[in-house]
């Protein structure tokens, strides 16, 4: 998959938040609190992708998408899981249903753009940005989500309903394959336009229904379900234990051969905790990979004829930029004792503590310019980093791909 080249540049401005709403006051007043519509928090706003582009992608293997029809064939709210064939648009009624495509600033990099306007959130907590298209009246349904969300309108209008009190985890209409509310009872409305945008907490139910043809572009944060965290991490546990047997130790004769005595129950439990048990080190390791995984469709294969420090160091000058594969996930974690971990697609690696900054820049900017780090690419350290990334898929020159 080819990239667009880019230009290093300062941080994109955020969103333009209503007034007297700050970045700092969002995150402390309403980040995971309460919603907040932002009228025009991106003025100007044009979608970079049409319609068709956004059918075009379902069509494609290795793409999430699905259609909703409010009246499906044989009962309401039908859902029907891509990748699509043509006809399948042709056969669609003129009302009452949407496509939603996920990932899709892993494909375009003119959406993915639109995630420097929320880096005053921490990358590493970013999903995907998911792009629907609505037929008039089109929707997926009274719903609430366990994520944060930042819905963008960039084409056309639509009607945004919510309620602010959490709905019961019951409150779903039976037999469907989406999770849509038996009981719906909204207290607030708005109107969305092209450039507004409307920020929903975790839990808040939702109903958005186009207003004639629309476009919506929903920035989705991840939250993983501590079920899911606890069974990440002991899967990474089973990793690392040995592959030791339960032994009785010094066995004594006992009156029931039906009981469990307390010293064997007590054998057991320290043999499972001992193994489980791991020094805070591993705890934050697990965390840096765990938050870093992508999904199994967004793999990022290694460099099938790998080269060396001086090669890439000769191609980087030749090419001017390298620029970070899409479905690269990156991040960093400073550690006491002056060193760091780079955490990329659930692999982790140890920086040295003098290359700290160069480790900053690596995850700060997607798209690599050589004569803004040639300097660090004189520390062969910071060049095998950069050659190891290279060589594992993590980034690409120029055009290739």
């Amino acid at each position: 998959m080819g990239m667009h080249p880019g230009i290093m540049r300062p941080m994109t401005s955020p969103l333009a938040f209503p007034d007297g709403v700050s970045a700092d006051s969002f995150l402390h007043f309403f980040w995971q609190k309460r919603p907040l519509l932002m009228p025009g928090a991106l003025p100007g706003f044009s979608s970079p992708l049409s319609p068709d582009d956004l059918a075009g992608l379902s069509l494609e293997e290795g793409v999430e998408s699905r259609i909703v029809e409010e009246t499906g064939r044989k009962k309401p709210w039908a859902v029907r899981y891509g990748p699509f064939d043509e006809k399948v648009y042709a056969k669609l009624p003129p009302t009452q249903w949407t496509l939603l495509v996920q990932d899709v600033d892993k494909f375009v990099p003119e959406v993915a753009a639109l995630l420097d306007r929320f880096r005053f959130l921490p990358d590493w907590r970013v999903d995907d940005i998911t792009v629907s298209y609505a037929a008039d009246q089109g929707s997926v349904g009274p719903h609430w989500d366990e994520c944060d969300v930042f819905l963008i309108q960039a084409m056309g209008r639509r009607r945004w309903q919510i309620a602010h009190e959490r709905p019961a985890a019951d409150n779903v209409l039976p037999g469907l394959d989406l999770r849509i509310m038996r009981d719906f009872r909204p207290d607030t409305t708005w109107v969305l336009e092209p450039g507004d945008v409307l920020y929903l907490p975790p839990g808040i139910p939702q109903w958005g229904v186009a207003q004639g043809p629309c476009m919506t572009y929903s920035v989705g944060f991840r939250a993983p379900s501590l079920r899911e965290m606890l069974s990440s991490w002991f899967e990474d546990v089973l990793e690392t234990v040995p592959d030791e047997h339960f032994r009785d130790g010094e066995m004594q004769l006992q009156a029931h051969s039906a009981e469990i005595t307390p010293a064997a129950m007590q054998r057991a439990c320290e043999a499972v905790t001992r193994l489980a048990s791991r020094p805070p080190e591993e705890h934050e390791r697990w965390f840096g990979r765990f938050v870093t995984e992508t999904k199994p469709n967004l793999t990022v294969e290694p460099r099938a004829k790998p080269v060396t420090t001086s090669q890439l160091r000769q191609l980087f000058e030749a090419h001017g930029v390298l620029h970070r594969h899409p479905f690269a996930r990156m991040a960093f974690c400073p550690r006491e004792d002056g060193t760091a971990w780079l955490f990329v697609n659930a692999h982790e690696r140890t920086i040295v503590g003098e290359h700290r900054s160069f480790l900053h820049l690596l995850c700060q900017w997607r798209d690599l310019h050589f004569g803004y780090l040639a300097e660090w690419l004189d520390e062969p350290a910071c060049l095998a980093l950069l050659t190891d990334l290279y060589n594992a898929g993590y980034y690409e020159a120029g055009h290739e791909g």
